[in-house]
């Protein structure tokens, strides 16, 4: 009887021990995915926060625009640009003078008129006079 007991306790334990070791498996796999799972969080954590930095720099960026735009200098450039003037100032205008000869014409005779005909023109175009 002491024999029977002693196996049926040790083949017990045998199955104790291989439950156990079941679990330990089970809740090593469990930390490893846990562990995965926080370094994951923490890379799309600190992506996150540069992002924020990033749209608070441009935010910043932003007001000191818009304090500009309100600002009596900005008006006073936005008015230069488009050629406004201060009552106490004379607005100038510069006019281009118009050109006396086109891309092409450098080597027409002194007759002023265009080539005869159109293959003519194409002609100087591409080859220069005759």
């Amino acid at each position: 009887m002491t024999d029977g007991r002693l196996r049926s306790s040790l083949s017990f334990i045998r199955i104790l021990l291989i439950l156990m070791g079941i679990l330990a498996v089970y809740l090593l796999a469990s930390f490893v995915r846990q562990v995965a799972i926080n370094q994951q969080r923490r890379s799309e954590l600190s992506g996150l926060e540069q992002a924020i930095a990033e749209a608070e720099g441009e935010r910043a960026e932003l007001r000191e625009a818009l304090t500009y735009a309100q600002s009596d200098a900005a008006v006073d450039e936005w008015a230069r640009e488009n050629n406004w003037a201060r009552p106490e100032e004379v607005s100038v205008v510069v006019i281009a003078p118009a050109a006396s000869t086109s891309p092409g014409v450098e080597g027409r005779s002194e007759g002023g008129g265009g080539p005869d005909s159109p293959r003519d023109g194409w002609w100087e175009l591409f080859f220069g006079t005759r």
